[in-house]
């Protein structure tokens, strides 16, 4: 199944933002983002579900994808068209089975042990690729030779995710990454829409 396009994933994290969860997503799509991902986890399961409903008809409009970071009963919640599950906590044939057929499976990583465990992935997220106080305690940043390794040796797509901003994303394309997923950086901007404009002019270029 091929990725959202462009290849820029929005990880939510409402612990970070400067006003209403929601209206830095809408920001961010309007600056191009057509791919979020919800990852409130702490989130008590009837403010989650409203998050989702909203999120999920906000997407219809700007035509974006949204998936779902949780277990597999809140991951079905709504018309996400995508899932996004912990490293090694799940049986991933068992989940496959589960899903419609165009929904995405990603799977979280941060080496290329937990990498080769995804297999039956549509996609796999590597972290930490550049340093970053949003991904404590997974270890030094792979930096752009660590993210090589891991792209060279799997035959899934893999998002570098990790102290991405607009100055070093070029870098996981260039070594083969098949996009970037981004948290703090929009989650704290003062513009999302601006960083989001920043992020793809920057891959693309």
């Amino acid at each position: 199944m091929s990725l959202p396009f462009p290849p820029l994933l929005l990880i939510t994290d409402r612990s970070q933002v400067r006003r209403p969860l929601v209206e830095v997503i809408t920001s961010a799509f309007e600056g191009g983002c057509r791919w979020v991902m919800i990852r409130e986890k702490d989130l008590e399961l009837k403010n989650l579900q409203r998050l989702i409903s909203d999120v999920l008809a906000l997407a219809e409009t700007f035509k974006a994808t949204v998936s779902i970071n949780s277990g597999m009963a809140t991951a079905n919640l709504g018309d996400a068209t995508g899932i996004h599950l912990p490293q090694n906590k799940y049986d991933l044939a068992a989940v496959r089975s589960k899903l419609e057929k165009y929904q995405l499976l990603g799977i979280s990583a941060h080496n290329l042990i937990e990498g080769r465990a995804a297999k039956g992935a549509d996609y796999i997220t590597i972290s930490p690729v550049f340093e970053t106080a949003s991904k404590p305690g997974y270890g030094p940043a792979l930096g752009e030779k660590g993210l090589a390794q891991i792209v060279r040796s799997l035959n899934i797509p893999v998002i570098g995710l990790g102290g991405v901003e607009p100055s070093n994303i070029s870098k996981s394309r260039n070594v083969g990454a098949a996009g970037a997923a981004v948290m703090g950086g929009v989650m704290r901007a003062k513009n999302p829409k601006q960083k989001v404009s920043d992020l793809i002019a920057a891959w693309h270029g």
